[in-house]
């Protein structure tokens, strides 16, 4: 991995560190709690927010609009 900072070639663990960085990470619930976020997602029609939805010809825009955190929701890139 290498840092977009200074280019150079960094283990993981300096790299984690890189002002630039942004680390993410997911839970995974049980089987029957994901059925049951699934039966409440259904029953109540909860749908995503979505903020604005753009061509594929413009997706380096929506990737910068996404980056700059100006969004409330979903960006999506449509194949139009």
């Amino acid at each position: 991995m290498s840092c977009s900072g200074c280019g150079a070639r960094q283990p993981f663990a300096v790299f984690a560190l890189c002002a630039d960085t942004t680390l993410g990470s997911i839970s995974v619930d049980s089987r029957s709690d994901v059925e049951a976020m699934n039966r409440a997602i259904a029953t109540h029609r909860l749908h995503p927010m979505i903020d604005r939805t753009v061509p594929f010809a413009e997706a380096k825009n929506a990737y910068r609009y996404f980056k700059d955190r100006g969004h409330f929701g979903k960006v999506v890139i449509t194949r139009e």
